[in-house]
């Protein structure tokens, strides 16, 4: 994540108070939006994901493999910055076969085309050749915010000792 600009003292002593909430809201905003494009770390499997319906129909068509491969394209959609892989990119299909250790893009092909259609990925956004996850972008979104909130009451710590520094000199 890159740092928030913090103001020199000069300018925070020649802010007014409206002009230090838009600068406090602006960065809020781009603490929260850096914070969504982090990788995640790790993530929460729930312990009985193999008794899922959707995960024992892959398990029946694709078999330990493909539920193997099913967690190994999750865990990518974790760690990429986008939480997303576009096939329509020229590195798509590959990142998908390196992700999951499909040999083939038909091999690829025929995993994904099984996810979507047990909705294990997003079939509608399968369709326009988009490989996510919504229960993976809820844990993505829950994860960053926390993040985020921490971030920010860190932030908003030192702009208030900041301030108050500011207010001391007057």
């Amino acid at each position: 994540m890159k740092a928030v600009r913090q103001p020199k003292a000069s300018e925070l002593k020649e802010m007014s108070e409206m002009e230090l909430e838009r600068y406090k809201e602006e960065c809020r905003q781009e603490i929260y939006a850096d914070a969504y494009r982090e990788p995640l770390a790790w993530f929460p499997h729930d312990s009985k994901a193999h008794e899922d319906k959707d995960v024992r129909d892959l398990l029946v068509l694709l078999g330990a493999e493909g539920y193997g491969r099913f967690w190994l394209l999750m865990e990518e959609l974790s760690s990429n910055a986008d939480h997303y892989i576009n096939l329509q990119r020229p590195s798509g299909w590959q990142t998908v076969m390196n992700a999951t250790m499909c040999k083939s893009i038909e091999e690829a092909h025929i995993l994904l085309d099984t996810l979507a259609s047990l909705e294990l990925i997003d079939s509608s956004a399968y369709s326009d050749d988009i490989v996510t996850n919504q229960r993976m972008e809820q844990q993505v979104y829950s994860t960053n915010l926390k993040l985020a909130q921490g971030r920010f009451g860190t932030f908003s710590r030192e702009l208030k000792r900041q301030i108050g520094d500011r207010n001391k000199s007057e």
